[in-house]
């Protein structure tokens, strides 16, 4: 197995262990979580998580740590808004291209990066959540921990795939 599906397999335990703690949280944790930004993360919902479930490794470096927690607060915040939509049987891109969420949209969350990318993840997740669409927030996690990353692109195209081949399909079948 290599590193990259090592990585995947951690990341999609550790996003469905959190899911699984934030499913047994009050609705008051769970508002802190969902109002948690990438520069005001200092609730004690949040540090309950990061001192529970993430690695303490990450959070040793200084310059390191500071990134992972704003990055941490934005994915915490989407799975608090997801609540049980999160189901890792149903990709990012497909669930969008389901949701009916518009090409515009998706290409403007796959060029965001930084800031920018918050306000996107954002954006698709009150989207996805207004319409009742289940999806993998590991797929979510993984666009925002890459951002900057020798992987960015992979992960972004991966997403950009997903949700055309979704499209094509419903295409398909509309037209059958």
């Amino acid at each position: 197995m290599d590193e990259q599906s090592v990585e995947h397999q951690s990341l999609s335990s550790l996003v469905g262990r959190i899911a699984a703690d934030l499913a047994e949280a009050s609705t008051g944790e769970l508002a802190e979580l969902r109002r948690l930004t990438p520069d005001d993360y200092g609730g004690s919902a949040f540090w309950r998580v990061v001192i529970t479930r993430l690695d303490p490794e990450l959070l040793s470096d200084e310059p390191a740590r500071a990134s992972a927690l704003r990055q941490w607060a934005i994915i915490l915040r989407a799975l608090a808004e997801l609540g049980d939509l999160h189901d890792p049987r149903h990709r990012l891109g497909s669930s969008m291209a389901e949701a009916q969420v518009s090409e515009l949209r998706l290409n403007r969350l796959l060029r965001a990066s930084g800031e920018a990318l918050f306000d996107e993840v954002r954006r698709i997740t009150r989207q996805l959540v207004s319409r009742g669409a289940a999806v993998d927030a590991t797929d979510l996690a993984r666009l925002i921990l890459s951002d900057g990353r020798s992987d960015e692109l992979s992960v972004r195209q991966r997403i950009a795939n997903d949700y055309y081949r979704q499209l094509y399909r419903q295409q398909e079948k509309e037209g059958n």
